[in-house]
């Protein structure tokens, strides 16, 4: 409250929306949250001064995206290489059903309108609509979902009890690292979101 009070004492405030856990898996920016809930940047005298630091926040953004962008393709190309050495030395034996192979199709074609649609590389593309970008990617997890659901099903029916353990510690693995990625994603967004207020909006009525 006493770091509200102060802030209050300037003209502008940089708020920034805050960030929610949707699903499991899923971050998502709230803009509902009334302004006291926003995370305040910083306090300024004038709005252009608060508008000059908001731009500045953008750029770094944007900045930021790039450079996540560019990490997840070097990740992804060295974890393909990995994966196919790993592959080779444990001789995978699992035979997926064709329900199974065209679930994962499906699932490849999804990633696909993904990338095409420039919403992929775990992070928002500030360039293109957030509503299309966040109805495709809900459509990628819901296809995930059912790839992972069949093929847990399917290995148990095929692989020892110590074979399934092990194949679920690599998978707890990699549903942190997806949930991580949704966070940072989200993360990205509200930034971009950052709105330039008077400093009367935090003891004003709740926004409706």
């Amino acid at each position: 409250m006493i770091h509200m009070m102060i802030l209050a004492a300037y003209g502008w405030l940089l708020l920034v929306p805050p960030v929610k856990q949707i699903k499991s898996l899923q971050f998502e920016v709230d803009l509902k949250q009334p302004w006291t809930e926003w995370e305040q940047r910083g306090a300024y005298d004038t709005a252009n001064e608060c508008e000059t630091e908001r731009a500045h926040l953008e750029a770094d953004v944007n900045r930021r995206i790039i450079e996540t962008i560019e990490r997840y393709k070097k990740q992804s190309s060295t974890g393909t290489e990995k994966s196919e050495e790993k592959t080779e030395e444990k001789k995978d034996t699992f035979k997926p059903s064709k329900y199974l192979t065209k679930l994962q199709s499906d699932l490849v074609a999804a990633y696909r309108r993904v990338e095409a649609a420039g919403c992929g590389s775990g992070a928002w593309n500030p360039l293109v609509d957030t509503k299309e970008c966040k109805a495709i990617q809900d459509d990628l997890y819901a296809k995930e979902t059912l790839v992972i659901r069949q093929n847990e099903i399917e290995r148990q029916k095929q692989e020892s009890k110590e074979e399934t353990e092990k194949r679920w510690k690599e998978f707890d693995k990699i549903v942190a690292d997806i949930a991580r990625q949704s966070k940072i994603s989200a993360s990205f967004q509200a930034d971009l979101e950052a709105r330039c207020l008077p400093s009367d909006v935090l003891t004003s009525p709740p926004k409706k």
